[in-house]
């Protein structure tokens, strides 16, 4: 006899719902999928949602002076998250001789503008802000998150095939940041 291996869906970390909610959600998804060709837009979920007796119902906010009050809220957060900076200095043989022609300075790659910063309120700071104040635990923050990000980007891409390259580049990335958090620990 053929054992058939079934995955568990699990819920990503700060998703907002449990492991068991995860997979009730996800093998309801699953249905809908095999209903539909194998995808469903998030249209379609939706749709499915607003029935009381789906499992995804109440996932959902019904209230809509709540829910718009929670999409202005993510709005916002998009924004923030969104804005960059774009530092441009004087190439140092411009700046040796005093040069301020546009050509002569180089820019450096954009960076988020303003800065998540998790406490007792979730909060944004600006970048420059951050980097003048004596107290790094943001730092540490900032690098932990990357990790983080790099390795939700590996498991990511993990099924894929032919990007061992790809994952060795990754862990090479990894293993800088774990260096990075070392140093300023």
């Amino acid at each position: 006899m053929v054992s058939e291996i079934r995955p568990k869906y699990n819920a990503r970390s700060k998703s907002g719902f449990s492991d068991d909610r995860a997979e009730k959600y996800g093998r309801h998804i699953e249905a809908l999928c095999n209903k539909k060709n194998g995808a469903i837009t998030p249209q379609e979920l939706l749709n499915d949602a607003r029935k009381k007796s789906s499992p995804l119902h109440d996932a959902f906010e019904w209230d809509d002076t709540h829910a718009a009050e929670l999409y202005r809220l993510w709005q916002a957060r998009k924004i923030l998250g969104a804005i960059t900076l774009v530092i441009e200095e004087k190439k140092p043989e411009a700046k040796a001789a005093g040069i301020t022609d546009a050509r002569f300075m180089k820019t450096r790659e954009p960076v988020r503008a303003f800065v998540n910063i998790r406490g007792e309120e979730r909060s944004y700071k600006p970048i420059e802000l951050l980097t003048k104040q004596e107290d790094r635990s943001w730092h540490e923050q900032l690098i932990g998150d990357a990790q983080i990000k790099i390795i939700n980007i590996k498991n990511e891409i993990k099924n894929l095939k032919n990007i061992d390259h790809i994952i060795e580049v990754l862990d090479k990335l990894e293993a800088m940041l774990k260096n990075e958090l070392n140093d300023v620990g």
